[in-house]
């Protein structure tokens, strides 16, 4: 009770609702409060609250009077308590300013309610679902609850599907203080999108004719299906998890990918590469060549097939840079004799050529020359040469220019070594590209003493041989033997018949003497 002025100021409220009011989740409620005053003409301020927070304000409100505040679609927020209030402002009456009396507190709680009953679903394994269902409030607990089993399945009003809640009739109990609910039931329908376990190969290479299949493997909800396309267009009738080429046509080059799907998605494989050729085949080449050294030599194939690479090879090695369907060398060597080869390939396959020889024919070229030689009389003797060339040589041994008749081989032998061949050898090489004539080689024949003495004789010294018959032999003398020791020719005869030789050495006037004989 106020005073003012004297006057006992007095508010009677009469508050329309329970202290403690229920409504349920998504209902209507109506705050209704009227009051008497006594000895105010007006309020200046009235008030409604919630949570002792000002709700909503009006000036000016009559003494007399009631409220009445509706909310409707109550939601948790709304969960809280509530009351009206009065203010007499400065200078009205006298009174000081500030809230004067509150009418009693009511309570407001929410109660769990369903407003959309879940319905049958069909989901995707791992995703979230709530079947539809709309309740509240969002401070009661959630159980979705199998019904045929009694089993809670979750504990929230939405929540990830598993493969083994496929085909459960399911219902969500709601709860918190002030009550619980149950919704109606409704059917889970949980199954997976197509999953590719085995992709395709990426590349596929076919000769035309041959065959090859690309094959997918997907794992999913059945029932799966299957389209493939080629090139991004969907094929006829290629509904199956593999498509086949038996046999295979250029046609059917290309990229492939398979479309695979159920109820619950669709996912497509990796893009595969079909390539078809035509394998190469030889239907023509070069035969074997014979050229002169320094002369060009070409070699070709024809070939079918697409595309097509060259690869020339020479005795099974590949020559960098011949890669046309013809290959040419300039100016042979003696090198470039040899095997040659074309390997023709594609994606498809390879195909070789016959072998073509070339031949390089040349003049003939001595490697190792004849040699002097010194040779003892009745001894053998050869001279030999070495020498190349192509086509095959021929060979002819000449003495001091003059052809030796029969002597066409490599080498030339004598037995039994007389005098008479002691002269110069050389041999001339021939073939049908040239000729060319060896150094010559001079031969020495040696003819060794048997027996060679010296005795004193009345008028001098007298000296005897016994050497090669009819051989001429040299008499040398020297005074002494200490090098380098000075020869000097004192005559020259040939032995007789027999190898019989003698000389009388009547100049000796007391000088000391050495001799020897020496072959001619």
């Amino acid at each position: 009770m106020l005073r003012v002025q004297g006057l006992a100021q007095t508010i009677t409220y009469t508050n329309g609702n329970p202290v403690n009011t229920t409504v349920s989740y998504g209902g209507q409620w109506t705050y209704s409060v009227s009051w008497v005053a006594i000895n105010f003409p007006q309020l200046y301020t009235v008030g409604f609250f919630k949570n002792s927070s000002a709700y909503i304000l009006y000036n000016n409100y009559p003494a007399n009077g009631s409220f009445q505040y509706t909310i409707s679609g109550v939601s948790s927020a709304d969960d809280g308590y509530y009351y009206v209030g009065y203010d007499m402002a400065s200078g009205n009456y006298g009174v000081m300013g500030g809230w004067a009396g509150n009418s009693p507190t009511v309570y407001l709680h929410v109660s769990p309610a369903v407003l959309t009953q879940p319905t049958n679903t069909t989901c995707l394994v791992g995703t979230a679902t709530s079947l539809g269902i709309a309740a509240g409030p969002s401070t009661a607990t959630f159980q979705w609850i199998d019904s045929a089993t009694g089993t809670v399945i979750a504990n929230t009003a939405s929540f990830t599907a598993t493969a083994g809640m496929n085909g459960e009739r399911v219902y969500c109990k709601i709860s918190n203080s002030y009550g619980s609910v149950s919704s109606s039931s409704a059917v889970l329908t949980v199954g997976s999108a197509p999953a590719i376990t085995t992709q395709p190969v990426a590349a596929t290479t076919l000769a035309v004719g041959g065959s090859a299949t690309l094959n997918v493997v997907a794992t999913g909800t059945a029932t799966l299906a299957y389209q493939w396309y080629r090139n991004g267009v969907a094929m006829t009738g290629a509904n199956l998890n593999y498509v086949a080429f038996n046999p295979a046509a250029l046609t059917d080059a290309g990229t492939y990918q398979c479309a695979i799907s159920n109820s619950y998605g669709i996912t497509n494989t990796t893009v595969s590469t079909v390539k078809v050729g035509i394998p190469p085949a030889i239907t023509s080449q070069s035969g074997s060549l014979i050229v002169t050294q320094g002369q060009s030599a070409s070699f070709s194939v024809t070939a079918t097939g697409t595309p097509l690479n060259y690869y020339w090879q020479k005795n099974g090695v590949t020559i960098a840079g011949a890669t046309n369907a013809s290959y040419t060398i300039t100016t042979t060597t003696l090198a470039s004799a040899a095997t040659y080869t074309c390997l023709v390939s594609n994606f498809v396959g390879t195909a070789t050529s016959t072998g073509a020889v070339l031949t390089v024919y040349y003049a003939p070229i001595i490697t190792v020359q004849p040699t002097n030689q010194t040779i003892s009389f009745g001894s053998d003797f050869t001279v030999s040469v070495t020498a190349n060339g192509n086509p095959a040589l021929a060979y002819q041994w000449r003495t001091n220019g003059t052809a030796i008749p029969g002597a066409t081989v490599t080498d030339y032998t004598i037995t039994r070594v007389q005098t008479g061949n002691a002269v110069a050898y050389d041999v001339v090489i021939t073939n049908m590209i040239g000729s060319v004539t060896s150094s010559v080689a001079n031969v020495q024949v040696i003819i060794p003493l048997q027996g060679f003495a010296g005795k004193t004789a009345s008028n001098g010294l007298s000296l005897q041989l016994i050497g090669a018959p009819n051989y001429p032999y040299i008499l040398q003398s020297a005074t002494n033997l200490t090098p380098p020791v000075n020869w000097q020719p004192v005559l020259t005869n040939p032995a007789d018949g027999n190898g019989n030789w003698q000389f009388t050495d009547t100049n000796l006037n007391g000088v000391q003497k050495f001799y020897r004989a020496v072959g001619q």
